[in-house]
């Protein structure tokens, strides 16, 4: 239980503050805090209201719309990833909302205090407060919606280079040990002390097993061990990078892997693209 509690405030942390990172960066993340601030403000203003008078009012809703947006996002996704053993994924984004909306709404308090030098008063707080909760909690209930129906969704289709699933009876025993949520293609696995991240195109989990233990499971998978803490499946590989005397493997979603110097010949020998960098 106490290793379970560090993972879920380490790992499960990190990994959700690198989603966070990308999320935040992507056109639609911007686009939507963008558009959200640009109806806020025409519901704010007259057509007596002077240009200068708009654009400081579009600024500041677009500091309300960002940092609402940014902490709530990321507390979603912490708390999504905490609670992911233990709930069905509508529950667990519902609860993620729930729990994530007090620091959205210390975030826009805090703001206005800033912004208006004196605390509003307790009616505006609890308005405020209830808002948010609301607001937050049903706009992660329907992410939690669309995730469940895209996850319900992905064994029919094939796209791209999607690995097609084998029938239950033929699933490596390791698969068997996933949430049904992280589908059933692994893309690469590390050891992490007696656990093994195992991570997945939807995600990945902490499994308590030895690493070569984990090895035995996946069976005949279609992969390479690179290095004594982890091994890659060859459809999830982007290319090699050689610096200097090191090697590393890209992976397709940008995660790099160091090569151990007695799987180079290995590695090297499966035909992957190599790029030399300074």
């Amino acid at each position: 239980m106490k290793r379970a509690g560090a993972f879920a405030s380490g790992t499960e942390v990190q990994f959700a503050l690198r989603r966070w990172r990308e999320l935040v960066k992507s056109p639609t993340f911007l686009a939507i805090v963008g558009a959200v601030s640009v109806i806020w403000t025409v519901n704010d203003i007259s057509i007596h209201t002077a240009l200068s008078e708009m654009v400081l009012l579009f600024l500041m809703r677009l500091l309300f719309a960002g940092v609402s947006a940014g902490v709530a996002s990321l507390g979603i996704l912490v708390w999504v990833r905490i609670l992911r053993s233990r709930f069905s994924t509508i529950v667990r984004y519902v609860l993620a909302g729930a729990l994530s909306s007090p620091f959205v709404f210390i975030s826009l308090a805090g703001l206005t205090v800033l912004i208006d030098q004196k605390l509003p008063g307790a009616d505006a707080l609890v308005s405020l407060f209830v808002s948010v909760v609301v607001t937050v909690t049903v706009i992660a209930a329907i992410i939690g919606i669309v995730n469940r129906r895209a996850r319900d969704m992905a064994p029919q289709s094939n796209p791209g280079n999607t690995v097609v699933t084998a029938p239950e009876a033929d699933l490596p025993d390791l698969v068997r040990r996933l949430p049904a949520e992280l589908g059933r293609e692994i893309i690469r696995l590390s050891a992490s002390d007696h656990y093994v991240e195992v991570y997945t195109r939807l995600g990945h989990a902490l499994v308590l097993l030895r690493f070569s233990d984990a090895l035995k499971e996946l069976g005949a998978a279609d992969g390479v061990q690179i290095h004594r803490s982890h091994w890659v499946a060859c459809s999830a590989i982007h290319r090699l990078v050689s610096k200097g005397r090191n090697l590393f493997v890209e992976m397709d979603d940008g995660t790099i892997l160091p090569v151990s110097r007695s799987r180079f010949a290995t590695i090297r020998n499966a035909g992957f693209y190599e790029e030399r960098v300074s």
